[in-house]
């Protein structure tokens, strides 16, 4: 993905919060960080960007990926629901993602 709005529009087509709430917003919390704190890369200034429903289609629009484009997403078996939730989000962005289910 050389087209660095194709890559912002396949970012931006997660939901996190939604996919927070299908794990279990007791135990995990979202963060606003791509990486920990203890790990070499991290920027405190850095703004992660939040999801807005059309932003991602959008996007693609603007790269010229109108119709959207498709991505293959490899999952572990034992996560096939949450797969679900993610094509799903990724299906209303015009991003089809193609998932794959890995067997253990």
């Amino acid at each position: 993905m050389h087209n660095q709005k194709i890559r912002q529009a396949a970012a931006l087509a997660l939901d996190r919060q939604l996919l927070l709430d299908f794990v279990d917003s007791d135990h995990v919390h979202l963060t606003d960080q791509p990486v920990p704190s203890s790990i070499g890369g991290y920027d405190a200034e850095y703004i992660y960007p939040t999801f807005s429903e059309g932003t991602s289609a959008q996007l693609l629009k603007e790269a010229e990926y109108e119709n959207g484009i498709s991505l293959d997403i490899a999952f572990a078996s034992d996560l096939q629901s949450f797969a679900s939730v993610i094509q799903r989000t990724m299906k209303k962005e015009k991003i089809l993602g193609n998932t794959h289910l890995l067997n253990d």
